[in-house]
């Protein structure tokens, strides 16, 4: 079953749902088929249906081809590699209240997407998408600072399934609770694909600025003392390693 959203430019869209959403919400819950649900979203919307689904193939706004597209990826012909950028909520209730003024005031500050919702239940967490294989994640190298004060990092994956396929490696800091920090930021990705069977090492270096926090009395970047988190996953909710940092 497919459904749809529109949105225009300038203002925000007054809801987050789908055009058909009752319609698919009924059919999903009434049919005893396995279902796939197809969306195309400018964004973020509400799946209310999707506890009574297989699966979910959402893809965003695709342009001329996007029959062909979800053909390729529904059927198989095609392995999905994609990670989704933003977070898909349960409810509108958990996401900035739209705004139908030209002067609107946004106070979340870095309370932003997946930043603001860690402890959330949500539909889809930012970064998620899945594969028609599996990846498995190993160190390679553990978080290591260096003289110039960055820091190196570097993981193995390996395509554990019977198809070859594309992995996005995602990596999140978790910053000293004195900075004031969301519980995760994200501070570097990287594609990588592999054939089945294969693995690639994939290396992340953190600058040292990127480990700064903005002071807005001093105004400028200041340096934050303390124990810092690493994260390495496939999405903000699915780590599969962790490490440390003492700086």
């Amino acid at each position: 079953m497919c459904g749809g959203g529109k949105t225009t430019e300038s203002t925000d869209r007054d809801s987050l749902s789908l055009d058909s959403e009752a319609f698919m919400t009924a059919f999903a819950k009434a049919t005893e088929t396995p279902t796939v649900a197809v969306t195309l979203s400018p964004g973020v919307v509400l799946m209310p249906f999707v506890d009574d689904v297989e699966a979910v193939l959402n893809v965003f706004l695709a342009g001329a081809s996007t029959g062909d597209a979800i053909a390729a990826a529904a059927f198989g012909d095609h392995n999905p590699g994609a990670k989704s950028p933003v977070t898909f909520p349960k409810s509108e209730a958990d996401v900035v209240a739209p705004c139908d003024d030209l002067a609107c005031e946004y106070s979340e500050g870095l309370a932003v997407g997946y930043r603001a919702m860690e402890d959330m239940e949500v539909n889809f967490p930012f970064g998620h998408g899945l594969s028609y294989t599996t990846f498995n994640y190993t160190w390679s190298a553990e978080p290591k600072v260096g003289t110039d004060g960055s820091v190196t990092l570097s993981a193995t994956v390996e395509n554990t399934g019977d198809r070859d396929g594309a992995e996005v490696v995602q990596l999140y800091l978790g910053f000293p609770d004195v900075a004031g920090e969301p519980p995760k930021v994200l501070k570097g990705y990287e594609k990588v694909n592999l054939v089945a069977g294969a693995a690639e090492e994939v290396s992340f270096t953190i600058d040292a600025k990127a480990l700064k926090i903005w002071d807005n009395v001093a105004w400028n970047w200041a340096e934050v003392a303390g124990s810092f988190d690493v994260m390495v996953g496939s999405s903000s909710r699915d780590i599969r390693l962790e490490g440390s940092f003492d700086l």
